[in-house]
C-alpha cells in the first residue's frame, strides 16, 4: 500500500550480496572429438558487495506517494585464472590473481507510486511504480586501470541511467496475502570511449530487461509474518561497440557486438515483525536459482513512521 496523505517514512537498510564463479576454458585447438591441444585455465571469480542505504517515503496524496534511496556501497572482487597442472611449462607462473576494492556513493534511486484500485469487493489492490535510477556511483567505465586495462579499483554504480515502470497486484485473502509485480527496465545507452587493449570500447547499450516475481505472505498474528515468492529477470544482451586500437585490413574500423541473454531467478525468503505502530523489522534472503542470479543476498530494513499524516 502506499503512504497516507501527509505521512513520511523514513528506513535503514543493510544488504549483503556475494557471487561466486568457476569454469574452465580451454584455448587451443581441437584435432578431433575429445583430443586437444592447448592449455586448460580453471577461471574463478568473487564478489562481495555490502550496502548500506537510507530512504525517505512521502505520502502527497491519499493514492500517491514519492521516495528517494541514496545507497553507500563496499565492493571487493576477486578474480583468479589458474592453467590445470601439467597444461603450461610453468603453471605457478602462469597463475593470475587479482583483487580490487571500492566504496562510496551508490546510484541513487528515486521513485512515485499510485495506488490505481482500493481492492474491494474481493478485487485485489493494483499499483502502478515507477523508478529512475542515477548514475551517481562510480562509472565502471571511468575507474583506473592499468597499462593492460584491468581495474585497479571496484565500480560502486552502474553509470547509466534507468528508468523501471511496473504494476503490482496485492490479493488479501486472510490469513494470506498473495502478491505479484509485473516490470520493464529501460537501460540508456552512452558513449564510454574506454581503452581495454588491444580495442576501444567506443558505445555500450546495456539490454533493457523484464522481470516478474509473485509469492505469498502468511499472518502468524497481528505483529509477524513470512513471505514465501520467486523473482525472475530476462535481461536482453548488451550492445557494445569497439575499435582495434591499431586497425588492420580485416578489421578496419568499428565493430558491435551483442552478448548473450540472461536469465536470473530468485527464491525468497523473508519475515516482517512490527514493533509499534510506527516501527518494523524486516529480514529477507534470496537465493540464485540460476546460473546468471547471484548466489545469495541478505537485506535488513527498519521503517519508521517519522510524520503520521491525515
Amino acid at each position: 500500500m502506499v503512504s497516507r496523505k501527509g505521512q513520511l517514512t523514513g528506513e535503514v537498510q543493510f544488504d549483503y550480496a556475494r557471487s561466486d564463479r568457476s569454469r574452465a576454458v580451454f584455448r587451443g585447438i581441437e584435432l578431433i572429438e575429445s583430443i586437444l591441444v592447448g592449455v586448460f585455465d580453471i577461471n574463478e571469480s568473487r564478489q562481495d558487495v555490502l550496502t548500506a542505504s537510507g530512504s525517505l517515503r512521502y505520502g502527497l496524496t491519499k493514492r500517491l506517494e514519492v521516495g528517494v534511496r541514496v545507497p553507500y556501497v563496499y565492493r571487493s572482487d576477486t578474480s583468479i585464472v589458474t592453467p590445470i597442472a601439467g597444461s603450461t611449462n610453468d603453471d605457478a607462473a602462469a597463475t593470475i590473481d587479482s583483487s580490487v576494492k571500492g566504496n562510496g556513493i551508490g546510484d541513487i534511486e528515486v521513485s512515485a507510486r499510485y495506488q490505481i484500485r482500493d481492492g474491494k469487493n474481493g478485487s485485489p489492490y493494483l499499483i502502478a511504480n515507477l523508478q529512475g535510477i542515477l548514475p551517481t556511483g562510480r562509472d565502471p567505465f571511468s575507474i583506473p586501470r592499468d597499462s593492460l586495462g584491468r581495474a585497479t579499483a571496484a565500480a560502486t554504480g552502474s553509470g547509466f541511467y534507468g528508468i523501471a515502470p511496473s504494476i503490482t497486484a496485492i490479493l488479501p485473502s486472510d490469513p494470506v496475502v498473495l502478491f505479484g509485480t509485473l516490470g520493464y527496465t529501460f537501460n540508456l545507452g552512452k558513449a564510454v570511449n574506454t581503452r581495454l587493449p588491444p580495442v576501444i570500447i567506443s558505445y555500450v547499450d546495456p539490454g533493457d530487461s523484464i522481470s516478474l516475481s509473485a509469492g505469498i505472505g502468511i499472518a502468524f498474528n497481528q505483529r509477524a509474518t513470512l513471505n514465501i515468492g520467486y523473482a525472475h529477470s530476462w535481461a536482453f544482451g548488451t550492445k557494445t561497440r569497439t575499435r582495434l586500437i591499431d586497425p588492420t585490413p580485416e578489421w578496419p574500423g568499428e565493430r558491435q557486438t551483442t552478448s548473450r541473454q540472461l536469465q536470473i531467478g530468485r527464491l525468497l525468503f523473508g519475515v516482517t515483525y512490527r514493533v509499534s505502530d510506527r516501527a518494523s523489522l524486516n529480514w529477507s534472503v534470496e537465493a540464485g536459482a540460476t546460473e546468471d542470479a547471484t548466489d545469495v543476498r541478505t537485506s535488513l530494513r527498519i521503517p519508521l513512521v517519522l510524520l503520521s499524516g491525515g
